[in-house]
């Protein structure tokens, strides 16, 4: 992730550079300034955004693995059960995307201990 910022900020600098250094470059400039200027920005603002949103999801996990865990120990209805059988299969689709994404380029943007636990059963 750190390697798309530096990139976008590099050739931000290169269309700086292409608008005000040359002058048969300038629309090239102004389509980098615009472009990677865009990239940087919207990197920034998405990259806490969806790791924050993944220490969210790390914090439900710990609850439904609760919920399991009382509901194995009392005597819960078959709905409580259904319900948190629903629950469960919610939960573990997301745990899937934050394992997938986090044997990519983004694993920065996924919460390490979030990925690294195992699907609820």
């Amino acid at each position: 992730m750190i390697w798309i910022l530096l990139i976008s900020a590099v050739l931000f600098a290169v269309g700086w550079w292409l608008l005000f250094k040359t002058e048969v470059f300038e629309t090239a400039g102004v389509t980098l300034i615009v472009v990677f200027g865009s990239v940087f920005i919207m990197t920034c603002v998405v990259w806490p955004m969806k790791y924050f949103s993944s220490v969210w999801d790390y914090r439900d996990y710990m609850v439904v693995k609760q919920a399991i865990e009382d509901s194995r120990e009392q005597n819960v209805s078959e709905v409580e059960r259904a319900a948190l059988l629903n629950k469960i299969i919610e939960e573990n689709k997301k745990l899937a995307s934050a394992k997938y994404w986090n044997n990519t380029i983004f694993k920065d943007m996924i919460y390490d201990k979030y990925a690294e636990l195992p699907y609820l059963k």
